[in-house]
């Protein structure tokens, strides 16, 4: 690969910054309204104070406005309006979420991870809704879960795995909430290096099966049904999710938005490093560093030259997802690993710009995302909403 920028894109289009990369995870945010985050005119009335490429200011804007919506909740609570109280604490949980993204490792990341998980389960509790939050144990620590019940106890269970970016909270804007409401179980789960496991030592791994099993075992402990177990991962959970694919038998189906079976070739690239390297990038970049244990880009990616996955290995139907702007890296992986599939049923979903979900992930269009994730599901298990 060249090492140009355009090797790096998530987007087709520019929606309001010029930093190739605040702009990404400003559409991410606004794909998040539906389910929940902020809507349309808090976002823009939020960028109104955000220096373009400064990812000092994007945290100071988007927690300013987690603070004005802690403010909401609290009158409206004082007042008995408990369901417009729980729609302002999701949206400060949103909020403070995005505020994080540019904020590199210390205190204040720290306080803000804090922030997102506790507003998030004060809005979870006080919907009523039918979830538990638990600790999947791991390598003597725990992995944050989040298991949504649906009302029908044989309903396929979503087992939700993010990227180098996310977390539990925002995974739940993306599809959680949505696949949920459609009556599926879903449970979102931190694996090594997401959120803030890093704070107790855990940080990527590329054995992912090892993660991915053990929340199958706490979740079978709960008492969700083994014949519906789908796992879906998201950008580097695609490579998370292709590996666990491939050693990971009580799987029913597995679902990589995108594929993503060989990691290196994406993060030994000049690309990724020059993307470090700019803008709002460069916190974000010391920040995944913290997440994968590493001390430099070249050393977090020579971690990864162990990291593969073989699509000889994978037995259960699979789901492969790309968005027609993904740097090239991916949607090379993407095609390469469809078409070398042998599985009972295999699909491949590549949305151009004109679904609105062309980004890397779908971030800018979920819904449609979430739609064609569940009714695949649906179709390949056999099952009915």
């Amino acid at each position: 690969m060249t090492g140009t920028q355009q090797d790096f894109q998530r987007t087709s289009l520019r929606y309001r910054f010029d930093d190739s990369d605040m702009d990404t995870f400003f559409a991410g945010a606004m794909g998040w309204s539906k389910a929940g985050g902020l809507d349309a005119g808090e976002l823009f009335a939020v960028a109104q104070g955000i220096v373009d490429g400064d990812g000092e200011s994007w945290t100071r804007e988007f927690h300013a406005h987690a603070r004005r919506q802690r403010a909401v909740a609290d009158d409206r609570l004082a007042r008995g309006r408990w369901r417009s109280a729980a729609e302002a604490l999701l949206k400060s949980a949103a909020a403070v979420r995005s505020a994080w993204q540019f904020c590199a490792p210390g205190p204040e990341l720290t306080r803000l991870l804090g922030e997102t998980r506790a507003t998030f389960r004060e809005a979870v509790g006080l919907f009523g809704w039918p979830a538990q939050f638990f600790g999947v144990p791991y390598d003597n620590a725990e992995l944050p879960a989040l298991l949504l019940r649906a009302p029908d106890p044989a309903a396929p269970t979503l087992v939700v795995v993010g990227g180098a970016d996310s977390a539990l909270e925002n995974l739940f804007f993306t599809i959680g909430r949505g696949a949920w409401e459609r009556g599926f179980n879903v449970a979102i789960v931190d694996l090594p290096g997401s959120n803030a496991t890093a704070l107790d030592g855990l940080h990527w791994t590329g054995e992912s099966e090892r993660p991915v099993g053990a929340t199958i075992d706490a979740l079978l402990r709960r008492g969700v049904d083994p014949a519906g177990l789908v796992l879906v991962g998201f950008s580097l959970g695609g490579y998370w999710a292709t590996r666990a694919a491939a050693h990971e038998p009580r799987l029913a189906a597995c679902v990589a938005s995108t594929p993503f079976p060989r990691p290196r070739e994406l993060f030994g690239s000049a690309a990724v490093a020059a993307a470090g390297e700019r803008g709002a990038a460069r916190r974000n970049t010391a920040a995944l560093l913290w997440k994968g244990g590493a001390t430099s880009m070249p050393e977090l990616a020579a971690r990864m030259d162990t990291w593969i996955a073989d699509p000889a290995d994978v037995h259960c139907p699979f789901l492969s997802i790309a968005g027609g702007a993904e740097p090239t890296v991916l949607m090379r992986q993407a095609l390469d690993w469809h078409e070398r599939l042998d599985v009972p049923r295999k699909d491949l979903i590549v949305y151009d710009q004109a679904t609105g979900a062309d980004a890397h992930c779908q971030l800018n269009n979920p819904t449609l995302m979430t739609q064609d994730i569940t009714d695949w599901i649906t179709d390949t298990l056999h099952t009915t909403e």
